[in-house]
């Protein structure tokens, strides 16, 4: 599963891990999405923070599946606890193109 999450973010990530508490949107939970919707993830962020694309970054995360809630979405999911800085594996900067580059 992958978090999408703006630049500006990835220190806080690596340090403390994805907290349910910095999320800003109504619904309780950590947004993940599957490889296959990364680029449908950044298009809705970059929407909803009024930040261009190329701002965003890519984590992938290891997460317990029983914790995961189904959303009305195909491949987007949201987790409900925490993921600790040791589950979180920074997988790249998103380029506008349409794909990410990986490190």
């Amino acid at each position: 599963m992958y978090h999408v999450t703006p630049r500006a973010n990835v220190g806080s990530i690596k340090s403390k891990g994805i907290l349910q508490s910095m999320s800003r949107s109504r619904a309780v939970g950590i947004w993940l999405c599957s490889e296959s919707k990364i680029h449908r993830a950044v298009k809705h962020c970059s929407q909803v923070h009024n930040i261009p694309p190329s701002d965003f970054c890519v984590f992938e995360v290891q997460v317990k599946r029983r914790l995961m809630v189904r959303t009305k979405w195909r491949g987007i999911w949201r987790y409900r606890e925490n993921i600790p800085a040791d589950r979180v594996y920074w997988t790249g900067h998103y380029h506008p193109s349409g794909i990410y580059l990986p490190f």
